[in-house]
This record gives C-alpha cells, sequence and structure tokens, in this order.
C-alpha cells in the first residue's frame, strides 16, 4: 500500500512539471517552429512532378522521395536543436534556473519532462508533414491509392531518428547557459550530414544524418528504413546513452549555476 501512494505521489508530480512545460509552449512561438519546416519543404514539393516516377514507386511514393531529402536533411536536424533550445530557454533568462532547481521538485522529473515535450513536438512536426504530402497530393490530383505502409514507415523512422539528437541536443541546452551556442552548434553539424550520410561507414552512426537515412526509401524489409542493426544499437543505444549522460549532469548541477 505504501509502495503504491508513493507511485502515485511520483506519478502527480511528474505530472505536474509536464503540465507545467506544456503551459510554457502555449505561451510561446515554439508551434510556429513546428510549423516552418514542412509548410518550406510543401513549397518544394508544389514544384515536383509526380508523373516523372522514380522506378518501382507510384506518384505518392515519389512524391514522398524527393520531398523527404530536404526537409530529412536540413530542416528535421535543424529543428531538433531549436527545439531543445527554445524549451530551455525561459530558464536561461534571467537567473530562471535558479528558481526552477531551488523547487522542492525532482531535477529529473525536469528534464526528463522538457525531454519529452520536445518528443512531442517533433512528432506534431511529422505529423504535419504527412498532412501537407496528402494536401499536396490531393491538389495535384494524384488518384492512385496511397501508400499508407510506405509513408508511415518513413514518418516514424524519422521521428525515431530524431530522438537520438534531441536527447544529446536537450543535453548541451540544458548544461550551456547560452541560448544562442547550442544553435549555432547544431547549424554547424547539421551541414556535414550532407556528404556523411553518403558514408555506408560513417552514416548510421552520425546522429544528424540519421533522419535523413530513416526517412529515405529503402528496399527490403529494413523496420523504420533502416537495419534492426541500427535501429536498435545505433538509434536507440545513442538515444539511451545521451539520455542518461545529459540526466546524470543535469542532476548534478551546481543549484547556483
Amino acid at each position: 500500500m505504501y509502495e503504491q501512494r508513493r507511485n502515485e505521489r511520483v506519478n502527480s508530480m511528474f505530472g505536474r512539471v509536464l503540465a507545467a512545460e506544456l503551459m510554457k509552449t502555449k505561451r510561446s512561438l515554439v508551434w510556429v517552429l513546428v510549423l516552418i519546416g514542412p509548410l518550406l519543404t510543401s513549397l518544394q514539393m508544389m514544384g515536383i512532378d509526380p508523373s516523372n516516377q522514380v522506378d518501382g514507386m507510384n506518384e505518392w511514393e515519389t512524391l514522398y522521395t524527393f520531398s523527404v531529402l530536404l526537409y530529412a536533411m536540413l530542416f528535421l536536424p535543424l529543428l531538433t536543436g531549436v527545439l531543445s533550445a527554445f524549451v530551455c530557454r525561459f530558464e536561461h533568462l534571467n537567473g530562471g534556473w535558479k528558481q526552477v532547481l531551488a523547487l522542492p521538485v525532482s531535477r529529473s522529473h525536469v528534464y526528463l519532462a522538457k525531454l519529452l515535450v520536445v518528443a512531442g513536438l517533433l512528432g506534431a512536426t511529422q505529423s504535419v508533414f504527412l498532412l501537407l504530402i496528402l494536401l499536396v497530393g490531393v491538389v495535384k490530383g494524384i488518384d492512385v491509392p496511397i501508400p499508407w505502409d510506405f509513408l508511415l514507415r518513413g514518418i516514424a523512422g524519422g521521428w525515431i531518428a530524431a530522438l537520438p539528437l534531441a536527447a544529446l541536443q536537450m543535453w548541451v541546452s540544458a548544461i550551456w547557459r547560452s541560448f544562442g551556442a547550442p544553435l549555432a552548434l547544431n547549424v554547424v553539424l547539421t551541414l556535414p550530414a550532407v556528404l556523411i550520410a553518403n558514408s555506408e561507414t560513417f552514416g548510421p552512426f552520425y546522429p544528424w544524418a540519421q533522419p535523413l537515412l530513416a526517412m529515405s526509401p529503402q528496399e527490403g524489409d529494413a523496420m523504420f528504413n533502416v537495419s534492426l542493426e541500427t535501429l536498435f544499437i545505433v538509434m536507440i543505444g545513442g538515444f539511451l546513452t545521451a539520455l542518461i549522460g545529459g540526466w546524470w549532469t543535469f542532476v548534478r548541477r551546481d543549484v547556483t549555476a
């Protein structure tokens, strides 16, 4: 009975911390950031001619394949860093971290709630991207059946591939006092992903290239467009490593920092 009540209190406390983080996003322009990447990509989609089909792909698959190149190579990695820095922005202003870390709340709850908000925002971004693909396809008059398995596998794969990058960016954003420094670092590390993604040796291990690899259509029975080794060892393993490292650093930081 005691253990059950203790778990209920812990869950209730985490729920309040998460609700507080969500309230912060409602009062900010973060939802505009969620829309920017997909909307800019939709402008590119309008210039794509789905009738010029890639071998073995229908018009929907062709539209998705050409659209995902710019979106997953540039917008999604950049947005991951922006969102991670943005959810920590309130605490970076006017000594906010001192106030938050001095409150009678678990530091673990604060850190995990912020990361969960970023993951949710990335999921919303992926959903908007999918909706815009469908909208542009309708505008262009594509009348073949929608390949839901093809599209959802790529959308889900991109979200999963962005999580290790989100955990890594959250680690940096939470410990650096500067709001702009994590953003600058993210931009610098995103640009080489264009070249590294083409390397079979280094591409799967470079976090900024993983969204492109996961969202790009692959032949065979790869799960989420990546091999099982890449999914479990690189992506999930990388996420857990960055999560634990960031959490451990955060809970041990000086309250006056």
